[in-house]
């Protein structure tokens, strides 16, 4: 891709009735669910009680932080899932979580970019809906993570 097409896309603005559609999309019930249930498999996958650092839980908010991160200030979406199956494949104590949740968090991103798909044809707006329906994605992971870490630390804690 010539950098200036690659400057066009990081300078354009998403039309409103466009993310209209991706708040309709990211704020529907069952995707809310979905992400939210990720997030707590994420939790599951990395708490202490499966295997993780004693403490505040700190390799899932490390991990999730990170991945957070990237979501948040990737300039490319196709940065996110990278980000994933370098985790999933790379050598230590974090590949095994990462490779619980690792396929699903794929499986829902790729769903985010055939939405984005489907909502535009044009070549810039599905550029940015990619990243905006990833931002919203995390978000609502982060909130299923932290709820059911909260449910861990009030004794409430469900193993599946």
């Amino acid at each position: 891709m010539n950098s200036e097409l690659q400057e066009e896309r990081h300078s354009a603005v998403l039309p409103l009735h466009l993310v209209r559609k991706a708040d309709e999309f990211l704020d529907e019930e069952a995707q809310q669910k979905k992400f939210a249930d990720l997030g707590r498999k994420f939790y599951k996958a990395f708490s202490e009680k499966a295997g993780g650092r004693s403490g505040e839980s700190q390799p899932v908010s490390s991990q999730l932080r990170n991945l957070q991160q990237i979501a948040v200030s990737a300039s490319r979406f196709s940065d996110i899932p990278n980000f994933v199956k370098r985790q999933m494949g790379r050598a230590g104590k974090t590949a095994e979580p990462w490779r619980q949740v690792g396929e699903e968090i794929l499986e829902q991103l790729e769903d985010l970019a055939n939405h984005a798909s489907k909502l535009s044809n044009d070549p810039k707006h599905r550029f940015l809906l990619r990243l905006y329906l990833a931002r919203g994605w995390i978000r609502a992971m982060v909130g299923g993570y932290m709820f059911e870490k909260a449910r861990s630390e009030m004794g409430l804690f469900e193993e599946d």
